[in-house]
């Protein structure tokens, strides 16, 4: 319930903006990901133990012998840095923070995650 709090809650955590929420889920996560990528390289059946111990309340169309296999195959893979767009953020009407991005790195950010060049 502490971390649903850290990374979900805005108004009864930090400065209540989005943005430090964003910060706070960047900041939860790489730190998960450390845990697993240790936990599971000092145990080989972490993984599959950590499945079975999530069995009851995740759902999905595949099987516990597929995720291990997905684990395994992303286990080396470098995590990127979260991209962020520039932008202003100010309160709205409503009292709440909100978030106006920039047009021009709105429209890079998606240039450069969407379309890449083909190399022949």
């Amino acid at each position: 319930s502490q971390a649903e709090i850290f990374t979900r809650y805005r108004v009864e955590v930090g400065d209540g903006s989005n943005r430090s929420r964003m910060q706070r889920q960047r900041d939860y996560f790489s730190v998960v990901e450390d845990m697993l990528k240790t936990a599971s390289a000092e145990d080989p059946n972490f993984i599959g133990e950590l499945l079975d111990s999530l069995a009851d309340h995740v759902y999905g169309n595949l099987s516990k012998a597929q995720l291990i296999a997905e684990w395994n195959r992303a286990y080396h893979y470098a995590v990127l840095p979260t991209a962020t767009i520039a932008g202003t953020h100010t309160i709205g009407e409503n009292g709440f923070m909100e978030f106006y991005a920039d047009e021009q790195a709105r429209m890079q950010w998606i240039v450069e995650a969407f379309y890449r060049p083909l190399i022949i």
